[in-house]
């Protein structure tokens, strides 16, 4: 299915993905030539335990268009399958993206998130003590000083930090030997579509330079 965006399709989608009548699989993977793949497990709504999580519908419009304006490829969740692909062990989501980041590839893996509003912080970057991110600790610094410098109050390895083995950053770096990030967004700065454009150009800055990077 092809993505398009203005505030029109993004609505649609937004929509489709809390409905989950987007796709009839568990989750998408969307192809990219860039050695970067963006990952949103929470897209849709997730269990885990006895209770049911909220959708983190915008970190799949993150994706989308980051995908299109710069090619790295995608893997987002579409329907809940009464499981929570960043946290149980046994999990295809990952098996999938681990796939993929091997045959591609892939030398960075960037999973989003979004916090409740009113958190302390603006901006969590859970690496794990710098352990998820394989040598690669440019990765953390550059969306740190990037959301510090456009005045956003940034986190590290607070309350989120990626380090339990179900969590997509920490079997992505540990499986493949690749730097993973979590990225969590607090809700408060991504809750109208100006501020959801705005942080899209942040997120696709940090990607260049991290991409550009990688490359040396």
């Amino acid at each position: 299915m092809a993505f398009e965006y203005n505030i029109d399709q993004l609505e649609s989608f937004e929509q489709k993905l809390l409905s989950q009548d987007y796709l009839d699989s568990s989750f998408t993977v969307v192809d990219g030539d860039k050695p970067l793949i963006i990952s949103c497990p929470h897209s849709v709504s997730q269990t885990r335990g006895d209770r049911i999580k909220l959708a983190e519908t915008r970190t799949a419009i993150f994706g989308c268009i980051l995908n299109l304006e710069l090619d790295v490829p995608l893997i987002f969740k579409t329907k809940n399958c009464k499981d929570d692909a960043n946290f149980d062990l046994v999990c295809k989501y990952k098996d999938t993206l681990v796939g993929y980041i091997n045959e591609h590839n892939i030398k960075c893996c960037v999973d989003l998130h979004i916090m409740k509003p009113n958190s302390k912080f603006d901006v969590v970057l859970g690496v794990n003590g710098n352990e998820n991110l394989c040598s690669k600790v440019f990765v953390k610094d550059i969306v740190e000083s990037k959301f510090k410098k456009a005045g956003y109050n940034v986190g590290v390895d607070e309350v989120f930090k990626a380090s339990h083995k179900g969590t997509v950053s920490n079997t992505v770096s540990r499986v493949c030997n690749v730097p993973a990030i979590q990225i969590e967004l607090c809700w408060d700065i991504i809750d109208t579509w100006d501020k959801v454009f705005n942080i899209t150009e942040l997120l696709k800055e940090c990607l260049e330079e991290i991409l550009s990077r990688l490359e040396e």
